[in-house]
């Protein structure tokens, strides 16, 4: 059975889509493309250390866009596939399917 990573990603008219080098964060009540995770889930995860989230904005801005790598996301999922996750600041990060951060 092919894993949500090992998945191609298909796109209209049956294409395959490239693997991006970034891809933004996803919006507040759903789940990013590639992965399948929420954007919380992915604070969690910058926040235990996993990867770097990039920010970008106008000088003066207080609002922008934020991107994840890509590879640093996989190689994290690959790298505790099947395992767990480590537990830094004390924040839980739940698979696909989990609310993280209480009910909405």
């Amino acid at each position: 059975m092919p894993t949500l990573i090992d998945t191609p990603i298909a796109a209209p008219q049956g294409s395959v889509i490239a693997k991006p080098e970034f891809f933004r964060l996803p919006k507040s009540g759903t789940r990013d493309p590639y992965f399948g995770l929420c954007r919380s889930a992915y604070y969690e995860l910058e926040g235990l250390g996993a990867f770097r989230m990039t920010r970008l904005r106008k000088r003066g801005a207080t609002r922008g866009t934020t991107l994840i790598p890509f590879d640093a996301v996989y190689d994290f999922i690959r790298t505790h596939e099947g395992g767990q996750l480590p537990n830094m600041k004390g924040s839980q990060v739940h698979g696909p399917g989990h609310q993280v951060g209480g009910a909405r």
